[in-house]
């Protein structure tokens, strides 16, 4: 059972409540509830009424503020990474799937496209407090083909719900080429790192680990190969740039 039904009504000493597994089992539990109560005030038996029986579901490990969830992965803006969440996930260029490897609109991540005048238009999302906006680098919301470069900025929401506010932070992106955050390429160095001792330990026979922490403690080696990650990225960025200005 993922959610429970509560049944409530307010009189003017006493708020009732009864719970349900259905909508229609939380209610009449309710009702059964207060005809127990009238019998024991020794009341009349119209001083309630059905039609001001409120009912409403709850999710197991959901949190309501008034009678809205307060979602879970609450949306927000990561300045480090230039990312926004959406859905849980941590999105770096709206260009992209989740997974990174299929092209698709900001619209997927729930941008919409506004006009700010004198013929401009941009993508906008509100992401808690704030806004994520992206444009083409100049005044239009049509970003172009993959390898074409278009802005992303991230704005404070000067407290209006309507108003983008100042500027904090952008970010150049490429359409259809996924901007690697730091995280991500510290990871892949790390993985290479141990993929590198494993191979060598796995040919000498060798079982403990602890040799090869010694030596890699000063982290030179994990530098290098940052850098080459870095390279490789350059390399892939570069080429899909080139085969935009090629129309291929």
């Amino acid at each position: 059972m993922e959610k429970i039904y509560l049944a409530t009504l307010e009189s003017r000493n006493f708020t009732f409540k009864a719970v349900g597994t259905d909508e229609r089992s939380a209610k009449q539990t309710l009702i059964d509830g207060l005809a127990v109560h009238t019998e024991q005030r020794r009341l009349k038996s119209d001083w309630w009424d059905a039609g001001d029986i409120c009912t409403e579901s709850l999710k197991f490990g959901s949190a309501y503020r008034d009678y809205d969830e307060i979602p879970a992965n609450a949306e927000r803006i990561d300045l480090e990474d230039f990312s926004f969440t959406h859905e849980g996930s941590a999105i770096t260029n709206p260009t992209l799937s989740e997974c990174g490897r299929f092209l698709v609109s900001p619209e997927e991540y729930g941008f919409n496209v506004t006009w700010t005048g004198g013929g401009c238009s941009a993508w906008e999302k509100r992401v808690g407090d704030k806004w994520v906006v992206i444009t083409d680098g100049d005044c239009s919301h049509e970003l172009g083909g993959v390898g074409s470069s278009f802005m992303m900025g991230f704005y404070d929401g000067n407290d209006e719900e309507t108003s983008w506010g100042e500027m904090i932070a952008h970010k150049t992106l490429i359409v259809g080429v996924h901007n690697t955050t730091e995280d991500e390429i510290d990871d892949m160095a790390e993985d290479a790192l141990n993929a590198l001792c494993l191979s060598v330990q796995n040919a000498l026979g060798v079982t403990d680990g602890g040799l090869a922490s010694m030596h890699f403690s000063d982290d030179d080696t994990k530098a290098a190969i940052k850098t080459y990650i870095k390279a490789e990225l350059k390399a892939k960025l570069d080429e899909a740039i080139a085969k935009n200005e090629r129309g291929e």
